[in-house]
């Protein structure tokens, strides 16, 4: 792109996948003529842990990357960008990235709280709504069954007949005996 740059930005992208998640930094700029360009600048990627998270929960980790990665950037790079633009596409994230820091900066406007970030996720932690809201459903535990119940094989091969004793009556005799 040839002529003066009328504006810069920082674009920074984060994703997540099962497997992976991470942010991609970019300049995007306009010059005089009103072409828009855009430069890779820096970009970081982690693979998931072991322990299997939420997709959500994944994208706030890919939301965490990119805010390191505006952290990281030189500060020339910064002043030459002034602007930066967080893109996300998880809703879920953003809510949480903004469910705390609305609270907060109410807070803030008023009361000097040392930590108060903790203090407030402590306080949404014991939330009654927002444990209901946090719920997962529960995983429902079943016995093991029997190798006849889950192996196949034709109808009527296994037949099974629930009881716990016979009844026998004798000739004559009015009272029943359980053997």
């Amino acid at each position: 792109m040839v002529g003066k740059m009328d504006s810069v930005e920082i674009h920074i992208f984060s994703d997540a996948f099962i497997v992976a998640y991470g942010a991609v930094a970019y300049f995007r700029y306009v010059n005089s003529r009103g072409e828009v360009g855009t430069s890779f600048v820096m970009s970081k990627s982690r693979i998931s842990p072991l322990k299997k998270l939420s997709l959500p929960r994944l994208e706030l980790m890919g939301a965490l990357i990119a805010a390191r990665l505006w952290k990281y950037l030189p500060k020339g790079v910064l002043w030459f960008g002034r602007r930066g633009v967080f893109c996300g596409h998880s809703e879920i994230c953003l809510c949480w990235i903004k469910g705390s820091a609305r609270e907060w900066k109410q807070v803030r406007n008023n009361f000097w709280i040392p930590r108060g970030r903790q203090v407030i996720k402590k306080v949404i932690s014991e939330c009654l709504i927002c444990k209901k809201y946090a719920l997962k459903p529960a995983k429902q535990l079943t016995g093991q069954l029997p190798r006849d119940r889950v192996a196949e094989s034709p109808p009527f091969a296994v037949v099974g007949i629930d009881f716990t004793g016979t009844i026998t009556i004798k000739e004559g005799d009015q009272s029943c005996k359980k053997v």
